[in-house]
């Protein structure tokens, strides 16, 4: 995932060669193809674990980390729904932007940091 992240943004903002494009869009490729299968694994792994470590701990001053599990858990439900094809396209293609987007990534991993610091 991060790859793929680093990969778009680094063709779309760096000024790189065509032969350097090329060479980074062989190692997408390669990525997405012996990668992709244990990404679905792990995160759902990462959700159980995720689920497990919040029903063991305990925190009455702030809600963060149940927002955290909540937004992890919907972009790897999000990501299910994707894999298994049950959506119309018209919402597919919605999901498909919320699930890889930068943003939604990097607004989970600050909802976790800033609530794993105020509960430590």
């Amino acid at each position: 995932v991060l790859f793929g992240l680093l990969y778009r943004s680094i063709n779309r903002f760096g000024s790189l060669t065509d032969k350097s494009k090329t060479t980074l869009k062989t190692l997408k490729k390669a990525q997405k193809k012996y990668l992709m299968p244990l990404h679905y694994i792990v995160n759902i792994i990462a959700l159980l674990l995720a689920i497990i470590h919040f029903s063991l701990s305990n925190c009455r001053s702030s809600s963060l980390p149940e927002w955290g599990l909540a937004l992890m858990a919907c972009i790897v439900v999000v990501g299910i729904i994707l894999k298994m094809n049950i959506t119309p396209k018209g919402v597919r293609k919605t999901f498909y932007k919320i699930h890889t987007n930068p943003l939604t990534i990097g607004l989970v991993v600050t909802v976790l940091l800033i609530g794993h610091s105020i509960v430590d």
